[in-house]
Order: C-alpha cells, then structure tokens, then sequence
C-alpha cells in the first residue's frame, strides 16, 4: 500500500464526530461471529416510536486478527507498543 493511504471513510468520521459532540449514539451489547463483545451505533427514533440501531464500531474479540496496510499485527511488529500487552485475551479492555 502506498504512503497515505488509509481505510478512513467520511462516515467513519461523520460517527466520530457524533460521539465527541453528545450525538445520537449508544453502546450496545451484542455478538460478533458468535463472540460476546459490544457495538457503538448510532440511534435513530423513527416515527412510529420504535428505535434503529445501526452498529458502526465493534470492540475487538480475542479471534480477531488486525493487522496495518502491509498485513502485519501489532504484536508482530517490533517498532511499537502494542496496546493492552498482559491483559487477559478473553478481556480486550
């Protein structure tokens, strides 16, 4: 991947921006590939009194596997921190 690029989109930001400012969002229980984890989503009242919740973000589960543009893991790499280091795997946070 060449320099610069990224996988942020305008919606990505558009979310963010939403939650820093008091926006209409919720942190929400919920399952991921069968995996207890949360979602931030955002909230929408719809007229006939019910709620949307369409989910944007989730919380990691100890199966995912990130990795930056090059595929390489934050623990592979030896340039960095890796974030949460210790922590139990069945707790990300």
């Amino acid at each position: 991947m060449g320099e610069g690029t990224t996988n942020i989109r305008q919606w990505h930001k558009d979310v963010l921006d939403m939650i820093q400012t008091g926006g209409p969002v919720a942190l929400v229980s919920c399952f991921v590939d069968g995996e207890p984890t949360a979602a931030i989503a955002v909230m929408e009242h719809l007229e006939d009194g019910s709620w949307e919740v369409r989910p944007q973000f989730v919380g990691i589960t100890p199966k995912m596997r990130l990795t930056d543009h090059d595929g390489v893991a934050p623990a592979d790499r030896s340039d960095i921190e890796t974030a949460g280091e210790g922590r139990d795997k069945a707790d990300p946070m």
